[in-house]
């Protein structure tokens, strides 16, 4: 998370207009003086509220303090500054989650701390460790403005790589398939990259029966299919174990949650 500096120094009022969210580091590097000590009064006086230790939010105009709930991304951003969100609020952020959840998730080197604002809770946990040993976390990662942060998150592409991967985080394999339905555009080579990179067939199985489902929508060739269906696994593989009954599509050897499995001509 980076924020996006102003042209000069700015007074308090400014600076919280300008800034829903944000964290003691932001203060002092755009603030003259004793930034903690601005920032407090701001609070005392209600303008501001604190979150956790170092971080604050700014309160709207006419709304009572002790009833705002600031932007759920805007606090883990200012939380981490290497925060890159994740799981179930990465597809939020692209507009795909097929529901709403009181929960906040993002990839850290940091410290892996679990906290609460309000109703919602904080968590992080490392990056995929194949992505990182390549030196390739980066790939396939967004960056959007909100809020004036700069806010790292996962692309679509990553959103099912990683989803496959670690479907918990991103509400189970049904929550992300039923969310990933909803895309209509996608970067087909870096996807080929991203399993590249990860060198699993549990996930080229799993990547394969998803683009298969989607075909049409996600102008998928029958010809990249065929390019993924020989490093599927060699024997059946779970897409979630914690999902309940599964079917077998037997084209992509992987077992899916019965609910997802409607129309695809699999074998239970």
């Amino acid at each position: 998370m980076t924020c996006i500096r102003a042209e000069s120094q700015v007074t308090t009022q400014s600076f919280l207009s300008r800034y829903p969210v944000f964290n003691l580091e932001m203060a002092r590097e755009h603030l003259p003086g004793d930034a903690r000590q601005r920032i407090q009064h701001a609070v005392e006086a209600g303008r501001a509220i604190t979150l956790r230790r170092g971080v604050y939010a700014t309160v709207p105009e006419g709304v009572p303090a002790q009833q705002y709930s600031p932007d759920r991304y805007l606090v883990l951003a200012a939380s981490y500054p290497d925060a890159m969100l994740a799981g179930h609020a990465a597809l939020e952020l692209l507009g795909l989650a097929h529901s709403e959840w009181n929960s906040c998730s993002a990839y850290s080197t940091q410290r892996r701390l679990k906290f609460r604002v309000r109703s919602v809770e904080y968590s992080t946990v490392v990056p995929p460790a194949k992505l990182v040993h390549a030196g390739r976390q980066e790939l396939g990662v967004l960056t959007s403005t909100r809020g004036n942060l700069n806010i790292r998150h996962l692309g679509i592409e990553r959103c099912i790589v990683d989803g496959f991967d670690r479907p918990r985080l991103f509400g189970g394999v049904v929550e992300l398939v039923k969310s990933l339905d909803g895309a209509r555009l996608l970067d087909l080579n870096l996807l080929n990259q991203l399993l590249d990179v990860y060198e699993s067939r549990t996930l080229f199985g799993a990547v394969g029966w998803f683009l298969e489902r989607n075909q049409r929508a996600l102008f998928v060739s029958d010809g990249i299919l065929g390019s993924l269906e020989p490093r599927r696994p060699a024997s059946p593989h779970y897409l979630d174990r914690k999902s309940g009954n599964a079917v077998l599509s037997k084209r992509w050897n992987v077992l899916v949650p019965r609910e997802l499995a409607g129309g695809e001509g699999d074998e239970s």
